[in-house]
C-alpha cells in the first residue's frame, strides 16, 4: 500500500491522473491500481522512480527519503582534464604547509607525481 500511495502523491504534485502517468510511462491502463493488492516487478517500480525522480527504496517504504541515492559511478569524481608539470607546479606556487610555511620542492614533486599518477613508477 505504501507503493501505490506514494506514487498517488508524485502524481498529485504533478496535477496528473495515475492514469496519466501510466500512460507517460507506457504502462497498461490501471497498472498502478492494481498495486494496491499487487506487488509490482522490479522494472516497474524502477521506471516510476526515474519517471519521478526518486529512489525505488522510498516508492517501496524503505526510507523516508524522497532524495534519489546517487550510484557509485554517478558520484565519483571525474577527472578527464590532465594537467601539464607546468600548470601543476604554478597551482602549487601559492600552497602552504600546516604550519604556513611554503611546501618544500620535494612535497611540491611528490603531490606532481602523485597527480600525474607516477607515483611508484
Amino acid at each position: 500500500m505504501v507503493l501505490f500511495d506514494r506514487v498517488k502523491e508524485f502524481a498529485d504534485r504533478k496535477k496528473m491522473s495515475l492514469n496519466e502517468v501510466e500512460e507517460a510511462v507506457g504502462f497498461s491502463k490501471n497498472t498502478t491500481y492494481k498495486w494496491k493488492k499487487q506487488t509490482p516487478n522490479a522494472d516497474n517500480v524502477r521506471i516510476i522512480a526515474e519517471y519521478f525522480g526518486t529512489s525505488t527504496d522510498y516508492l517501496l517504504g524503505s526510507t523516508d527519503n524522497p532524495a534519489p541515492v546517487q550510484s557509485v559511478k554517478e558520484s565519483s569524481v571525474k577527472y578527464e582534464t590532465e594537467y601539464s608539470e607546468t600548470e601543476l607546479r604554478k597551482a602549487l606556487e601559492n600552497v602552504m604547509s600546516f604550519d604556513g610555511q611554503p611546501i618544500t620542492e620535494n612535497d611540491k614533486d611528490a603531490i606532481i607525481a602523485f597527480m600525474m599518477g607516477r607515483v611508484g613508477k
